[in-house]
């Protein structure tokens, strides 16, 4: 069996992209799980037929937000803004395009996956 720990990864600077990447830690995401396991007794957790219901209430949210800006034409917001802020991850970037083109580039640190700053 061939696989790298976190201490290896750290100490190779290893960089990877993060399209789906959560701060775990921000009180968003920390309200977000208690108000789910309260309604749902039971963790948000990822499921291949449902999806992740963190980043599908993220999108939900979003889009929410650009349909009360910009009505049923909200495709126009999307084309208008560069970036479109996400209630649970930093933010969306859809402008000329129909995939979330933002990646946010993350390391290991201290044994947990932190984003790099600046990107």
């Amino acid at each position: 069996e061939q696989s790298l720990s976190f201490p290896q990864l750290e100490r190779l600077k290893a960089v990877f992209v993060g399209s789906n990447y959560l701060d775990y830690s921000s009180l968003e995401v920390k309200e977000f799980r208690q108000n789910f396991v309260n309604r749902f007794l039971s963790s948000p957790v990822k499921e291949e037929r449902l999806g992740d219901a963190y980043i599908s209430y993220d999108i939900m949210v979003s889009f929410g937000r650009l349909l009360h800006e910009y009505g049923k034409y909200f495709q126009v917001g999307l084309r208008r803004r560069d970036e479109v802020e996400g209630e649970l991850t930093e933010k969306f970037r859809y402008k000329l395009s129909n995939d979330n083109r933002y990646m946010p580039f993350l390391m290991i640190r201290n044994a947990r996956v932190v984003k790099i700053e600046g990107q």
